[in-house]
């Protein structure tokens, strides 16, 4: 009975190692026939077949070949172990090595991603700096003057002054920039996005001023004030809903008696209608077009159709009363610098683009706004 649970245990333990050969019944029955299969020590303690195994001569593993596969597969799962080892020692000290490399050449693109996490919150920092200067000055007039906006375009004192009358107020603004050499405050581009600009008696819907080549004063963006050292121009793009637009009208409505007016801004397109009283007369009228530029310092209303009471006006009539008008707007008539980019009827808005700059040394009356 012991003999019979010798050999189990020893079949056991030897089917483990040699399971995938396809004669391991043959092996078994062949083995267990011989004189090794017979051993004493081997029934007594079968947990020594390793040793036993480890130990055949060469002619006994002649005599059986097959165990080769056996003594193959146990010298495998010795030598196992120390191939995960290896591994997993080669990976440490592999990353080991590839991280000195990092940190010893600054210059490697290994290095630049270790360090970005101290870059990011350098950018995060100034650009927070940046926003809230910004707001900051064009929030209060005392703040805006300075600035030195004006100033560093090589406007007098006496025009900077008027200053308090055009400092933006936005309800809230954003920041996007383009650093050159952050620590002495030179920036490539600096795009400021403000909403809800308050000019005169105007809302503007939206705005983008870009600051190309701008250099700031970094101890004051420091303290979240905006000091300007250097700048060439400001491009101003504002975007006007025809909401505001008819708020604007309605103001002056009563002087000019106008009533019921309505405004409808799409692409390419502006129509405006409305009543108007004349003595005992009240004439309804409806008036259609689009503005245009006119080089880069003039704005005209091209009017494609006027009806008055149900009546389309004949185009001499038009042109009568247009030109009478036009231009809406005339930036000759301003010491501000103004160079018209672009002007467009979108969905629901009218968008223009300009160049603020240096200014003009042709004009000598100080006005801020031109007709219209």
């Amino acid at each position: 009975m012991k003999r019979v649970t010798g050999k189990t245990n020893f079949i056991g333990i030897f089917s483990m190692n040699i399971l995938p050969h396809r004669n391991f019944q043959a092996i078994l029955v062949k083995f267990r026939k011989s004189s090794l299969g017979q051993n004493n020590k081997l029934r007594r303690n079968p947990c020594q077949s390793d040793k036993i195994f480890g130990g055949l001569q060469l002619k006994t593993m002649a005599k059986f070949p097959e165990l080769r596969v056996a003594k193959g597969v146990i010298f495998f799962e010795k030598i196992s172990y120390f191939w995960v080892i290896s591994i997993l020692f080669s990976f440490v000290f592999g990353f080991w090595v590839f991280s000195q490399e990092a940190y010893a050449n600054p210059n490697s693109e290994e290095s630049r991603n270790v360090s970005q996490p101290s870059q990011n919150i350098e950018t995060e920092k100034l650009g927070f700096n940046l926003t809230q200067a910004f707001f900051n000055a064009f929030s209060d007039a005392e703040a805006f003057r300075a600035s030195h906006l004006f100033d560093v375009l090589g406007y007098q004192p006496e025009q900077v002054r008027q200053l308090v009358e055009v400092t933006p107020r936005p309800s809230s603004l954003s920041v996007e920039f383009s650093p050159s050499n952050p620590q002495s405050g030179k920036f490539d581009l600096i795009r400021v996005s403000a909403k809800e600009i308050h000019y005169y008696n105007l809302v503007i819907h939206h705005a983008i001023l870009e600051f190309p080549n701008v250099e700031i004063d970094p101890r004051a963006l420091s303290q979240d004030k905006l000091v300007f050292n250097s700048l060439d121009r400001v491009k101003i793009e504002t975007f006007v809903a025809e909401s505001d637009i008819l708020k604007l009208f309605e103001k002056f409505s009563e002087a000019k008696k106008l009533s019921h007016l309505k405004i409808k801004i799409r692409k390419n397109n502006t129509s405006l209608s409305g009543k108007v009283h004349k003595g005992i007369f009240l004439i309804a009228f409806k008036i259609s077009g689009n503005s245009v530029i006119n080089g880069t310092k003039t704005v005209r209303f091209q009017c494609k159709k006027m009806v008055l009471n149900g009546l389309p006006l004949p185009r001499p009539a038009i042109n009568t009363i247009f030109n009478q008008i036009n231009p809406v707007f005339d930036a000759r008539k301003t010491w501000l610098q103004l160079d018209l980019l672009g002007i467009f009827s979108e969905e629901g808005f009218v968008r223009s683009v300009l160049n603020l700059s240096g200014p003009n040394p042709g004009s000598a009356t100080p006005s801020l706004a031109g007709k219209g």
